[in-house]
């Protein structure tokens, strides 16, 4: 479904078709109406497709880019997609390293293993590890330019454009629209009756995400393995924030 689709079918499930003070639905005749617009519904489309990515539906894109001489860590957001260049990568399956055989490898090990084992006879570099959440690094930073190529999972790039279609493997449409009317509705927190329905909007939204997971879990166990390793990844992150 094009987000044009999408908008209109959030507006129906809201009981509106244009953009309105959703005053009869979100707030009593006492408290100013909350504005449901295109804009918004938009953003929320947009969200519930980033957090699919990230959680549940991996989306795959290759990246190019030349790796800095004398520089041993690239972050993601200076990788360059190839099929959107607005997607964002947030996790890397595979690197290519041009005139050198790079593998991956746990980055605790390689800093602690002899020099002689990190090159290779040309002074490539032998592995490239995660750096965290936001990038990667390799064994040793190369002394000249070099020119990569990889797999990355990403988050998508926002649909902008009535046409724009949310991006990934399956026609998931309907599970962004749960995931607007569940944020919508939900904001009426003091109602039971509309956080009720909000609640079953979003129960919506996971039990779809959690079943596609599992699909793809049986298709393509090595790529649900990376998206939950980086999701593990995010999580230390924050615990080691918050402490």
């Amino acid at each position: 479904m094009q987000l044009s689709q999408l908008i209109n079918d959030v507006f129906s499930r809201l009981g509106e078709n244009s953009n309105s003070y959703v005053a009869a639905l979100m707030q009593s005749t006492s408290q100013t109406p909350v504005l449901t617009s295109v804009q918004v519904i938009t953003n929320l489309l947009n969200e519930g497709c980033a957090k699919l990515a990230r959680e549940y539906m991996p989306i795959q894109d290759t990246i190019t880019y030349t790796w800095p001489a004398n520089q041993q860590f690239a972050l993601y957001s200076a990788l360059n997609c190839v099929n959107n260049s607005l997607n964002l990568a947030h996790g890397v399956r595979s690197i290519t390293w041009t005139g050198g055989n790079i593998k991956f490898a746990e980055r605790g090990p390689v800093e602690n293993w002899p020099a002689q084992e990190l090159v290779d006879s040309n002074g490539n570099p032998l592995y490239w590890f995660d750096d965290g959440i936001e990038g990667i690094g390799v064994s040793v930073a190369p002394t000249v330019a070099t020119a990569i190529t990889g797999r990355v999972i990403v988050v998508p790039a926002p649909m902008v454009n009535p046409t724009d279609m949310p991006q990934g493997p399956y026609d998931l449409s309907k599970l962004p629209v749960f995931y607007a009317c569940g944020q919508i509705i939900e904001k009426k927190k003091s109602d039971p009756v509309f956080q009720a329905i909000g609640q079953d909007y979003m129960a919506m939204f996971t039990d779809g995400a959690e079943s596609v997971l599992e699909l793809l879990w049986r298709r393509d166990p090595d790529l649900v393995n990376d998206l939950l390793k980086r999701n593990r990844q995010a999580d230390t992150k924050e615990v080691q924030h918050v402490n």
